[in-house]
């Protein structure tokens, strides 16, 4: 690949992650600065007696399931004129819930009794009959939760039905929207780029493992869909989607191991791999104790994303990839970090989140794809290049360039009549070898086959045939113009003396002309060019002959 397209495109890369992260980031926040015009209700309105609904990681002593109530007035709805309200949630934590508006069920979530449910990363909405509101009002929801609980980011608004489409629009677009791009993103380039290892020559190990890391990276986004009744456990469903991620992160690093041989992306792929299944699927019995080991089990994640920007330095100046890779790894890894700062100053705001993993991985592979097609077209074309310079070689003469014997029998094969051929030899060449030396000679071929070349016609081929000797095809072009071409060549070669020692050096040629009106094998038309050849030189040489003349004789 061209030095300066690798350039563009690393640009066009730097740009797409940074566009991609930035319009994450924008999305959300135009999405915590709207404001509607509703009632807030933030996690300390509501209160279970003991409890608020500020989020919580439950421990074993804890309940699972809890209600939670807040007061409302008709005041503080400011109801004014006909019609509808909503309650919206949004990201509210836990496995299920129930919604009442003075004791009047209004709405549920999930699977209130198992909790089988996947349901925190989402926004629901249920309508409110003003009619049914009082003065006093109390909002209650019975909340199931199976390891944490409570709002991260966005109260609960009560609001009109004219308001909530806005809401609701940026609401799911920082949820599910997000989460469904990035499902997409990652099984697309899965594809793209298992496509790849299967049409690789030799197969490149790396790209399958690259698709594998995308496969599973797909799948974790599941740990981010809305799933309101799952046929088995929520412990199950999350070790399944926590064995995806880990899967995913131990796929790039092998895959990172097979571009560049660094034993340490092996080490890690092996640790980050049976880690999990050690830890998490034969000593975790509890939901409790998963999400526990989870928070700190992550930091894996980060070493990984570490040690594969170690491996990319290494193999900076090496592989064009490690570009790639350098600036993916660096990005993840600014966004891991800022995740932290957000969590340390409370904010709930990730940008760890699959769509950008998506984002990152997706885009390296899909470009590795690209490069690997234009270093296999480069290859390709010097492949070809060499093959028509071998071919080229095996038909032209290495001293003048002009066709051999070779390729003048495979065009008197092809080409179609009727045409004139002439057979072309210098006078005395023996002679003149003989006495001013092979170098002298060569330059006196170059020379002829230059004015040769030089006078024809542009459809005119010209041939060695070998040694002083020169053959030429005039298609469509009968004996007698064929002969007054050559005899323009006769004029122009006297007009240029050769020199040696202080010495002029003569320079003639004899020659003869066949005229072939239909098809002819290569044997029976040199035989027959080489009689009026033969003529001119027992002539006196220095002339030109005709084949017709020579069967008057």
């Amino acid at each position: 690949m061209k030095h300066s397209l690798y350039h563009r495109i690393l640009i066009f890369y730097i740009v797409l992650i940074l566009s991609v992260i930035i319009l994450n980031m924008l999305a959300y926040w135009l999405f915590v600065s709207y404001e509607p015009a509703a009632l807030k209700l933030d996690a300390k309105d509501f209160t279970s007696g003991q409890n608020n609904l500020a989020y919580y990681v439950l421990d074993h002593n804890d309940e699972t399931r809890m209600t939670f109530s807040a007061a409302v007035t008709k005041q503080d709805l400011d109801i004014a004129g006909d019609g509808e309200y909503a309650v919206l949630f949004y990201q509210l934590n836990g496995q299920a819930f129930r919604v009442s508006f003075n004791g009047e069920f209004i709405g549920s979530v999930g699977d209130i009794e198992t909790g089988n449910s996947n349901i925190w990363n989402s926004a629901h909405y249920f309508f409110l009959d003003s009619n049914k509101v009082k003065d006093e009002n109390i909002l209650s929801i019975d909340l199931l939760s199976l390891y944490d609980r409570g709002l991260t980011a966005m109260p609960i608004y009560i609001l009109k039905t004219s308001e909530l489409n806005s809401l609701i629009g940026y609401a799911k677009y920082s949820t599910e929207g997000f989460n469904q791009i990035a499902f997409g993103i990652s099984i697309f380039a899965c594809v793209v780029v298992f496509i790849l290892y299967l049409i690789s020559s030799p197969r490149n190990s790396a790209f399958l493992f690259f698709s594998l890391a995308l496969l599973f990276l797909g799948l974790f986004t599941f740990n981010y869909a809305t799933i309101y009744n799952m046929p088995f456990s929520c412990l199950i469903f999350k070790k399944l989607v926590y064995c995806a991620l880990y899967l995913s992160v131990s796929m790039a690093s092998l895959g990172i191991y097979k571009l560049f041989h660094r034993k340490a992306d092996l080490i890690f792929s092996a640790v980050t791999l049976l880690g999990y299944f050690v830890v998490f699927i034969f000593f975790v019995r509890d939901i409790i104790t998963m999400k526990s080991i989870y928070s700190y089990f992550n930091i894996l994640v980060t070493l990984n994303i570490i040690n594969w920007i170690i491996t990319s330095q290494k193999n900076f100046k090496k592989r064009g990839e490690a570009k790639l890779f350098l600036i993916g790894n660096l990005l993840l890894f600014l966004c891991t970090l800022s995740d932290i700062i957000m969590g340390i100053c409370g904010l709930s705001f990730s940008l760890s989140t699959p769509f950008t993993y998506s984002i990152v991985l997706s885009t390296v592979s899909i470009i590795l794809f690209f490069r690997e097609f234009a270093i296999k077209n480069q290859q390709l074309e010097l492949v070809n290049d060499a093959h028509k310079k071998s071919y080229l070689a095996s038909i032209t003469d290495g001293l003048t360039g002009l066709y051999n014997h070779r390729y003048l029998s495979d065009v008197l094969k092809k080409i179609t009549h009727p045409y004139s051929v002439a057979m072309l030899d210098i006078d005395d060449f023996k002679d003149i070898n003989d006495s001013f030396g092979h170098r002298f000679g060569d330059a006196v071929i170059c020379d002829f086959a230059h004015k040769l070349t030089n006078h024809v016609r542009s459809t005119d081929i010209v041939f060695r045939y070998g040694g002083d000797e020169f053959f030429i095809i005039f298609p469509r072009c009968s004996a007698e113009n064929a002969k007054e071409v050559i005899q323009k060549i006769q004029v122009a070669l006297n007009e240029n003396t050769f020199h040696h020692d202080g010495q002029v050096i003569p320079i003639t040629f004899s020659g003869g002309i066949y005229y072939v009106s239909c098809f002819e094998d290569a044997d029976s038309i040199f035989e027959k060019v080489d009689k009026p050849l033969y003529h001119s030189k027992k002539e006196g040489k220095n002339k030109i002959a005709l084949y017709n003349i020579q069967k008057e004789l």
